[in-house]
């Protein structure tokens, strides 16, 4: 496994486990803010935010490491950023939360060390891939931007009882956009790679809950759209956020 450099993200994974919680500055996602609390952590925010989210594929970007020494670059930093947030998780969170985000992004973690050792499979998936991948990036990076958006329109608009079907049925619309969006690299693992990394980070845990609001389903297709986020409705600066308060509405209420 290639060492950790910790220059690579705004904040080490060290200086996350001394503790060093700050109120956030501007508030924060308030649906995030509201589950620290409860939980007795409410100034780990700014932490989560500065742990960065390079580490989703297209997520920040449109292109990813093709050579061997951009490779090694990216994984410095996309190993420090997840275990970061990994850290957060564990740390600042309790309950069903602390459980979903130390699944998914221990999940992440395993995929990356993967990525960034040879001779596994999902190492070979990607240098297949990347070049195609890399070709449809701006595509790709899109499909990230618009499920990103619509997870903070779920936080900022959606009740509590809906969020998981709506969460489900955009999480399946960002499964089908990263297809099209690789429609010309069916002669690589492109979509098979793309699916598995977004599934391990965000749909293995909806896929224990989403019941009929299945991929393409009738339930999908009769909820009504998603109202626009008012500008600062919804500040979510990390792709654990709307996961979190997602799993959160697990817990029931309203």
């Amino acid at each position: 496994m290639l060492p950790v450099v910790a220059k690579q993200a705004d904040l080490t994974l060290s200086e996350v486990e001394q503790g060093l919680c700050e109120e956030p500055e501007d508030g924060g996602s308030q649906a995030l803010v509201v589950v620290l609390r409860k939980t007795q952590h409410p100034a780990c925010l700014k932490d989560l935010r500065s742990c960065g989210t390079d580490y989703v594929p297209y997520g920040k970007a449109t292109r990813m490491a093709e050579t061997e020494a951009e490779l090694e670059n990216q994984c410095e930093t996309q190993l420090t950023q997840v275990r970061c947030t990994s850290s957060f998780a564990g740390r600042c969170l309790e309950q069903l939360p602390r459980v979903v985000g130390l699944l998914a992004y221990h999940a992440a973690e395993e995929d990356i060390e993967a990525i960034c050792t040879p001779d596994t499979e999902i190492r070979q998936q990607y240098q297949d891939s990347v070049q195609c991948m890399n070709a449809a990036g701006v595509q790709l990076n899109v499909c990230l931007k618009t499920a990103f958006e619509s997870f903070e329109g779920i936080v900022a608009n959606v009740t509590r009882k809906e969020k998981i079907n709506y969460a489900c049925c955009h999480y399946h619309n960002l499964l089908d956009c990263l297809q099209t969006a690789v429609k010309d690299c069916d002669h690589t693992p492109a979509l098979e790679f793309l699916t598995s990394v977004n599934e391990h980070i965000f749909g293995q845990v909806l896929s224990l809950v989403c019941g009929v609001h299945s991929r393409g389903s009738d339930a999908c297709k009769k909820l009504p759209p998603l109202p626009p986020v008012a500008p600062g409705g919804a500040d979510i600066g990390n792709f654990l956020e709307p996961i979190i308060d997602i799993a959160n509405s697990l817990r029931g209420g309203k």
